[in-house]
């Protein structure tokens, strides 16, 4: 199954993605990524398409919502826009109090292989992360989808 993109959907059918009452447009993207500085701070290019990411049936990333950290500890299930079955895409989660998905599809029609260190989970670690370097040594372009929440605590 093909799925457009945010674009395609909008000009196509006039329908757009809603979390909770808020229309998720390309504007709002753009103005909701700005507003928590993921541009410029991570990303020259904030893509229009939307990564859909839930750690359970009741908790849902929605641009920037907050999250107890005791919510989003397990994997999360994620899908965003894709090409085709052919394509591949690299899934990046960045952050450490914000936490950011971001997809890149990747250049070529087969498997990249990265060589980068595993980060551990201190703040240092993954707070030295630079997504634009990662992306332009793997030559993965203009991101293609994001999403993005923050982890509250539930000490205080």
């Amino acid at each position: 199954m093909i799925l457009l993109s945010l674009y395609q959907l909008i000009a196509a059918f006039q329908v757009w993605y809603a979390v909770g009452e808020t229309l998720i447009t390309p504007e709002y993207i753009k103005k909701i990524c700005d507003r928590f500085q993921i541009q410029p701070n991570l990303l020259d290019t904030i893509p229009t398409n939307i990564i859909e990411v839930k750690f359970s049936d009741k908790v849902t990333v929605e641009f920037g919502n907050a999250i107890d950290e005791r919510d989003c500890q397990e994997e999360p299930k994620v899908s965003w826009p894709i090409e085709s079955n052919q394509t591949y895409y690299t899934l990046i989660m960045t952050g450490f109090h914000r936490y950011t998905f971001i997809v890149f599809k990747q250049p070529e029609a087969e498997k990249l292989s990265f060589d980068e260190p595993k980060l551990n989970y201190s703040e240092y670690g993954r707070a030295h992360f630079n997504t634009r370097k990662f992306a332009k040594k793997y030559n993965l372009g203009d991101p293609e989808a994001l999403n993005f929440f923050l982890a509250e605590s539930h000490l205080g």
